[in-house]
């Protein structure tokens, strides 16, 4: 993957590999620049003392600068481990300690805080990366290195480290590739690092926006967005250049499809369902989700319906692009295949099967009923709840002033603090 890495930057040297707005200037990165730079930030890791399998992780916001990190990690061997920017610093603690690192990635912005979160790690400042030699060596990686390592939301308790060997990195870029077919002469806007990394392996010119606007993407001239749901949900104006749009990130409901549908004029919007253990695992035009609630089986990917109830039970994935120890995971989400098309109705731990209640299905519900922008529904002690920031009269509906939100998603509740919050306060006050 390395050497066809290499010869896509040769074949590429003068063509943009990155543009990115920078104080309101349009910058950008040839394929030659990104491979020396690539190949400066390997020697940076060899001067700094970094081995193979070496833990490190990343305390540089989305750019340049990341994604070059990522690959001369990839080619370097070391494990990577990017964590993201939550604002639970609960969680955060939780995933600095659970990595384990020995050493920390900085630059001049972030320098500071990891001070104050990361006292006891070793810090490398990649600013200086630039001052190294452009010079390659074959650092002769093996498969079953961990080369990558991101983590979960956490919504459903605790975040989830998520391990990818080289090999594991590989197959998912290749099942990308079956399920996403791009023009090289396509400018990829990218807001998933993942999909980033795919883009460049495919030899595309690629976006970075820290903010998704039409004066943004016009600068940019992109045509192709890669982005997540909830910064999607952001955009105030319209989007009129591109001609098509995959998104993914978490489960939304039809009032938001109408919000990100009057948000690209003229543009084919696709929605995604996958998980980082299985990147994609099902994909449907935005318009046929709001009608029909499901979208369309993958290729290159097994997916099952466990411990079904009348054909409905928790999908199961499986297959080479998954990345479990036994290439098998249970996504936690119920719902039920037809004629290739999956349909997913809520989460299992959230939910009951043998009950007939499905937390996405009776969001959607509660809804329309009720002429609600949000509601969201859990199943607890046997007892279905459902709550809202509206007071509805007479509907039994739990009235809480503001709803805990999935940090990383933003478009789904954090149900564990949902619970925690109103539902155990509750118990505990009744007990008193």
């Amino acid at each position: 993957m390395i050497k066809s890495f290499i010869e896509k930057c040769n074949h590429n040297k003068d063509k943009d590999a990155f543009r990115y707005i920078k104080k309101s200037s349009l910058k950008s990165k040839t394929y030659q620049e990104l491979l020396h730079d690539v190949y400066r930030l390997c020697n940076l890791f060899e001067e700094s003392g970094l081995k193979k399998n070496d833990k490190i992780i990343v305390f540089v916001s989305p750019s340049y600068e990341l994604y070059c990190l990522m690959f001369a990690g990839l080619m370097y061997g070391i494990n990577i481990i990017v964590i993201d920017s939550f604002k639970d610093k609960k969680k955060l603690k939780y995933m600095i300690e659970l990595s384990n690192a020995e050493y920390v990635f900085v630059n001049r912005k972030t320098k500071f805080i990891s001070r104050i979160l990361l006292r006891n790690i070793k810090k490398i400042d990649i600013t200086n990366y630039k001052k190294y030699n452009a010079v390659y060596h074959n650092y002769d990686v093996d498969d079953k290195s961990i080369v990558l390592t991101t983590f979960t939301s956490g919504t459903t308790g605790i975040p989830k480290p998520i391990h990818r060997s080289f090999l594991d990195f590989r197959k998912q870029i290749e099942i990308l590739k079956k399920n996403y077919v791009f023009n090289e002469t396509d400018v990829i806007v990218c807001m998933l690092p993942i999909y980033v990394l795919f883009s460049l392996f495919n030899g595309n010119t690629t976006c970075i926006v820290k903010q998704l606007n039409n004066c943004n993407i016009n600068k940019l001239k992109g045509d192709v967005l890669l982005g997540k749901i909830a910064d999607v949900l952001k955009i105030n104006d319209k989007i009129t250049r591109l001609k098509e749009v995959y998104l993914g990130g978490a489960y939304i409901y039809k009032n938001e499809c109408q919000k990100i549908m009057n948000t690209f004029i003229g543009t084919k919007i696709n929605y995604t369902y996958g998980s980082s253990e299985g990147v994609v695992i099902g994909r449907n035009t935005l318009n046929d989700f709001y009608f029909n609630n499901r979208f369309k089986l993958v290729e290159g990917l097994n997916v099952e319906i466990k411990d079904d109830v009348n054909n409905v039970g928790e999908i199961v994935i499986s297959g080479n692009s998954v990345i479990t120890s036994n290439s098998k995971h249970n996504t936690g989400d119920i719902g039920y295949i037809e004629n290739n098309y999956i349909h997913i109705l809520g989460r299992k731990k959230y939910s009951s099967l043998n009950d007939q209640f499905y937390n996405y299905v009776k969001d959607q519900e509660i809804r329309e009923n009720f002429n609600l922008d949000k509601a969201f529904s859990v199943w607890y002690n046997n007892k279905s709840y459902v709550f809202t920031t509206k007071v509805i009269k007479n509907s039994g509906f739990l009235k809480v002033t503001k709803i805990p939100y999935d940090l990383k998603h933003q478009t789904k509740a954090d149900y564990t603090k949902l619970i925690n919050k109103y539902l155990n306060k509750n118990n505990n006050n009744k007990q008193k």
